[in-house]
């Protein structure tokens, strides 16, 4: 379901809404040097000192299982097909809300707006109950797809979303500074071309982060394959979106467009990795696919 977002299909299929209360498994700290596996349950730990925990759990649990839902429940064009169950008693889960639903609403144009079908109280039915996907015209031709990908050209910045993580970072940490020098890069319209010009451009930074970013300004100064990149008047999109031909995003940090090759520049904090190298390689990949022929990636560690 997660991987479908975005995505669109004419017939989608829910058969799994209903699933039993499983106990919810964590591992949690019981003293300075130990840990524990615990599974918990509504019984067990209601009134305990694990209660914030499990009623934290559930939250979390109810969130995701939700969040399922939506996805699975806005991916159909045409038609949509439920199978679930109510529970014996009547509890309020997913198959008890939607039977009232279907029972209760009622259509602007009078009448149910759910019809329940005549010989099999079970069925309940919306909309077109005869649709089918029309047939092509010219059988034998096979239906067009997409050969490239597409570049998506938008208002989006890095400051459009921000995520709230559980962990309050200190100011000081590492992470929030590595994190303060991409985002100052990524927006970056016009890169300085002397170090004076970048002494002066981060002339109001903070000291705690001046140190940092001026060592990564003057790393693409000194370094001749990557000044052309960063020279006035370059070609150059910024945090610019590709989307493949599976309708997935890619947004690699600064794609350069130099007279006979591409160029894409990715920046990273932190030390080497692999999956650093997959991921840069994957965005020339889709940039060779668009039909640029020479195209070169640049991992930029910060």
């Amino acid at each position: 379901i997660h991987k479908s977002k975005g995505l669109e299909y004419p017939v989608v299929i829910l058969p799994f809404t209903s699933s039993p209360n499983r106990l919810l498994p964590i591992w949690t700290k019981i003293s300075d040097t130990e840990v524990a596996y615990i599974e918990l349950s509504e019984k067990a730990c209601v009134g305990s000192s694990y209660e914030q925990q499990y009623l934290d759990e559930s939250k979390s649990r109810g969130m995701d299982t939700l969040n399922l839902l939506y996805v699975a429940h806005t991916r159909a064009s045409e038609m949509l097909y439920i199978v679930t169950k109510c529970s014996k008693t009547g509890g309020g889960g997913y198959g008890d809300h939607l039977l009232s639903f279907c029972n209760n609403e009622e259509n602007p144009a009078g009448g149910q707006l759910f019809e329940q079908d005549t010989e099999d109280k079970h069925f309940y039915y919306y909309g077109n109950r005869d649709w089918h996907k029309k047939t092509s015209k010219h059988p034998d031709k096979e239906p067009q797809e997409s050969i490239a990908p597409v570049v998506v050209l938008s208002d989006f910045s890095i400051d459009t979303l921000r995520f709230e993580s559980s962990e309050t970072l200190a100011e000081d940490d590492p992470k929030v500074e590595g994190t303060f020098v991409h985002d100052f890069l990524a927006n970056l319209k016009v890169f300085p071309t002397t170090m004076a010009e970048a002494d002066t451009l981060i002339a109001d930074v903070e000291p705690g982060r001046k140190e940092r970013l001026h060592t990564a300004l003057q790393h693409i100064l000194e370094d001749d394959t990557l000044r052309p990149c960063f020279a006035p008047g370059a070609d150059v999109r910024n945090e610019i979106t590709i989307l493949d031909t599976r309708g997935e995003q890619h947004r690699p940090d600064r794609v350069v467009f130099l007279p006979g090759k591409v160029m894409v520049i990715d920046y990273k904090t932190g030390q080497p990795h692999e999956q650093y190298q997959q991921q840069i390689d994957g965005y020339c990949a889709l940039l060779r696919e668009m039909g640029y022929p020479n195209v070169e990636g640049k991992l930029l560690y910060i």
